[in-house]
């Protein structure tokens, strides 16, 4: 196999995913290094929140990092250009891997800031904290911030119709249109990282 052009050291910090992900395919073990460099504290950062464990989150990290490079050497990704999306997503699904033990669920629930003291429930409860998680990193990746601000208030925070068109400036009408636009736009995004299966068919 013959290897790909990879960045010089000065320039490899910077170089675009897509050029990652061909030259680990094509076997240059210094885009792998540089994979890993890059990626590692984000990946860290995203474990560390859903667990709320740091030896975990570092166990978590690893694994995901191994899964995403395994994959960049033996077949690649549909979309190179999309490689940081790709590995935030192996992150959550690594992360749903690792809630499927009841024992981490709980430790997971009785981590998170807006506990629910009734016993009954909280599996369910458990669930949607998952599900609101996944959303905001979703809408988080949308290119226009009115979108974004419209989604994040008018979903997650419940902000009501009245409070946000006085807020926007807008009036209702107006308002459904641009909510309209927004979902649209966070639909097209959901499928092409092939999340809808997470989200229940909300959007």
């Amino acid at each position: 196999m013959i290897a790909t052009r990879f960045p010089s050291t000065a320039d490899e910090r910077g170089a675009e995913p897509a050029t990652l992900v061909t030259a680990i395919f094509s076997g240059n073990r210094r885009a792998e290094q540089t994979f890993c460099e890059r990626y590692y504290a984000a990946v860290l950062r995203q474990a560390t929140h859903y667990t709320s464990d740091p030896s975990t989150a570092e166990d978590m990290t690893h694994d995901v990092l191994m899964k995403v490079l395994l994959r960049l050497r033996e077949s690649g990704i549909d979309r190179p250009a999309s490689l940081t999306a790709f590995v935030h997503r192996t992150a959550w699904f690594t992360f749903l891997e690792w809630l499927r033990g009841p024992d981490q669920r709980i430790a997971l629930f009785e981590t998170m800031d807006d506990r629910v003291t009734d016993t009954p429930g909280t599996e369910e409860t458990c669930l949607l904290h998952e599900q609101h998680a996944l959303m905001e990193q979703l809408i988080g990746c949308l290119e226009m911030s009115r979108d974004r601000e419209v989604l994040l208030r008018c979903y997650l925070h419940e902000e009501s119709k009245q409070s946000l068109c006085e807020s926007l400036g807008l009036n209702a009408a107006h308002f459904d249109r641009v909510v309209s636009r927004a979902r649209k736009r966070l639909r097209g995004l959901i499928e092409a990282l092939d999340g809808d299966a997470w989200l229940g068919g909300a959007y």
